[in-house]
């Protein structure tokens, strides 16, 4: 009865190791911000000001994803020239918790849907300015990415470019 149980155990172990999601082929490697679409409406009704728009909008983005060894995991680090973070050996399809760039710690999932990899937000400290966000990418051809961004039905685009 024992032996059972311990290869029942074992059989599920390798079973949830073995048919684990990993990140989407199609999204690994280096993406650098070219150019976007209706940006500041977008953090106009984020209800960012003037000053602080500027800056978003000139700042330098790029964003790398590479799989880990372990099977459903990968590391995602993005580089601003505000703050960098890393996202090291996290895994895909489950919640985590990170710095962001915001400066504060969110619980972070990204997950692929009907050919779309989405990026979910949770700001842990609810009490300040930062809110849920759900940023949605999809390829355009072999080397661009475009990320949504939806703000009170407003809708920005962000196109990145492959390095």
């Amino acid at each position: 009865m024992k032996l059972s149980i311990v290869f029942a155990f074992a059989i599920i172990g390798f079973a949830s190791f073995a048919f684990a999601e990993d990140f989407p082929e199609e999204f690994l490697g280096s993406w650098s911000v070219g150019k976007s679409e209706n940006l500041d409406e977008y953090l106009s009704e984020k209800g960012y000001g003037w000053f602080t728009r500027q800056l978003v909008k000139a700042a330098s983005i790029t964003k790398t994803f590479t799989r880990a060894k372990e099977s459903g995991r990968f590391t995602a680090k993005i580089e601003t020239t505000k703050k960098d973070v890393e996202w090291i050996n996290v895994p895909f399809n489950e919640y985590f918790e990170g710095d962001y760039v915001d400066g504060g710690k969110h619980k972070i999932k990204f997950y692929y849907e009907n050919g779309a990899l989405f990026e979910d937000h949770k700001p842990l400290d609810t009490s300040g300015e930062a809110k849920a966000e759900l940023y949605k990418y999809e390829k355009d051809g072999t080397s661009t990415m475009i990320m949504y961004m939806t703000a009170n039905g407003v809708t920005a685009k962000r196109w990145y470019n492959k390095n």
